[in-house]
């Protein structure tokens, strides 16, 4: 059976992972091909990985700085139960002129874009709202406070013993890098690096009260401005990340147990099953 995929050089290969070999034919001609199987080999989205390359500049002066600092790394990488948004898609525009009297247009193109990137992450709600107060306080101290107009940070102690600096872009936003690795991780497919990432909204904080209807649990979604990067660099930077994960870290059977002894309180309980035992061992 021939190699149904391109060589690694080959120009089709955008990312670190080998694509199909489009040549080779498919099984939806006239008949079924049963030797060109494996050209069926369909491509399966795998789950994205999301790592925080930088935290806003400015966060380090808020309160309790390097603690919030650790908190984004875990709202980007750990906490979201959904990451959508991201988009390498190619749009055309053309214009028509009429060719003939029947109606045909000659096309002719105007423009190409990419359609932006918008990252969005939906994020279950913590005991006491830890996650809603966290992007309150970023957009009130570092991007501006709905009352005075003005990032609330100007009047934090850490930041005024630093010579009040100025807000730049790369002082209140983050940069995330996006990757998508091949299901047996060891290549990039897909990979986005996006800078000037801001909250758009710091979630939903509604109050109810429904007679007869169980409390509710809360999620937000939360999306994000960007500018994005893509292309090889940004593959081999992805590619980096991934190459210094360590694959046997993926087993699930590994995991330690919950707990790895009896509670105290309870081990001194005189009556269970262990201390039946050790009577019964004590009588022989």
């Amino acid at each position: 059976m021939s190699n149904v995929l391109v060589e690694a050089e080959n120009s089709l290969n955008i990312g670190t992972t080998r694509a199909l070999n489009l040549a080779e034919g498919g099984q939806q001609g006239p008949l079924t091909d049963p030797k060109k199987w494996t050209s069926s080999a369909t491509y399966v989205r795998q789950k994205l990985i999301a790592v925080l390359i930088e935290a806003p500049r400015f966060m380090q002066y808020m309160d309790n700085g390097e603690e919030r600092i650790a908190m984004l790394k875990a709202i980007v990488e750990l906490l979201p139960t959904s990451v959508t948004g991201l988009s390498s898609k190619l749009d055309v525009t053309f214009s028509e002129s009429k060719v003939s009297n029947a109606g045909e247009m000659h096309h002719t193109m105007t423009q190409v874009v990419r359609t932006p990137s918008t990252p969005s992450f939906v994020l279950p709600e913590k005991e006491g709202k830890a996650i809603f107060n966290f992007f309150t306080q970023w957009i009130t101290e570092l991007l501006a406070d709905p009352e005075t107009g003005h990032p609330g940070l100007i009047t934090k102690e850490k930041y005024i013993s630093e010579g009040s600096p100025e807000f730049l872009p790369d002082a209140v936003s983050m940069s995330v890098l996006f990757f998508e690795p091949s299901k047996d991780l060891t290549r990039v497919t897909s990979a986005w690096l996006c800078a000037n990432m801001q909250p758009k909204t710091s979630g939903d904080d509604a109050g109810e009260r429904v007679i007869g209807e169980a409390n509710a649990t809360v999620e937000h979604t939360i999306e994000f401005t960007a500018t994005t990067q893509i292309g090889k660099a940004v593959i081999d930077l992805a590619q980096k990340y991934l190459d210094d994960l360590n694959q046997k870290g993926f087993r699930p059977e590994a995991l330690p147990a919950f707990y790895d002894k009896v509670s105290s309180d309870v081990e001194a309980g005189a009556e269970s099953y262990k201390q039946k035992v050790e009577d019964v061992a004590k009588s022989l």
